[in-house]
């Protein structure tokens, strides 16, 4: 099996094509919404909640089989067709083409697969067996889950306003790195939990005039 390296990728008003209309589509279909990719569908037949999204406008769809003149000018496909052969030419399809493709619950024939993961604002914390057992990677996520809890996108908001702040009073790197070490060290996440948000600004706010 494919080792794959773990990256993250920007599809931002890319063109995204899904093959297959049923709920695994619409899945699909949610999870590249999020990350504002611009979805075509492609199936005879859809269901009704890919259908309200179509009537919508959230996605263009086209009511055919797959063809490869569909694949054009495409960034992403995702194939979740119930149809072996379909897939496979998907894949073939898109492998000439070097256009990314996921054939789902297959990944021996995907350039990429997608990871299960958590997410918290910004924070984004992805878990793969590189396709061995999805039933682990949802165990492991969903105890994670227990550990990363809301607090942290909150936590994360304050860091990322503080970086913004030492980014630029300090040009120094060994200093913007010390600052960042101590105030890891202080845990203000525990503050953030006790206490409340404010709290931990105030306190921030005051060690950086310190500086």
């Amino acid at each position: 099996m494919a080792k794959y390296y773990p990256m993250m990728l920007n599809i931002e008003n890319k063109k995204c094509l899904i093959v297959g209309g049923g709920d695994i589509a619409h899945r699909k279909i949610f999870e590249l919404i999020e990350y504002g990719a611009s979805i075509t569908v492609v199936s005879p037949n859809i269901n009704e909640k890919i259908k309200v999204l179509a009537d919508n406008s959230v996605i263009n769809y086209i009511k055919d089989r797959y063809d490869k003149s569909y694949i054009e000018d495409i960034y992403i496909v995702v194939a979740s067709t119930n149809d072996f052969k379909v897939n496979n030419q998907i894949f073939r399809d898109c492998s000439e083409r070097r256009i990314l493709v996921n054939i789902v619950d297959d990944p021996k024939n995907c350039s990429f697969i997608v990871p299960s993961k958590i997410k918290r604002g910004d924070l984004t914390i992805a878990i793969s067996t590189n396709g061995k057992s999805p039933t682990l990677s949802r165990c492991i996520r969903e105890n994670l889950e227990k550990i990363y809890d809301e607090d942290y996108e909150t936590f994360l908001n304050i860091l990322g306003d503080v970086r913004q702040e030492v980014m630029g009073k300090f040009k120094d790197y060994s200093k913007k790195k010390e600052i960042f070490n101590v105030i890891m060290k202080r845990d203000y996440l525990t503050k953030l939990k006790l206490f409340g948000e404010d709290i931990v600004r105030e306190e921030l706010d005051e060690y950086l005039k310190t500086l």
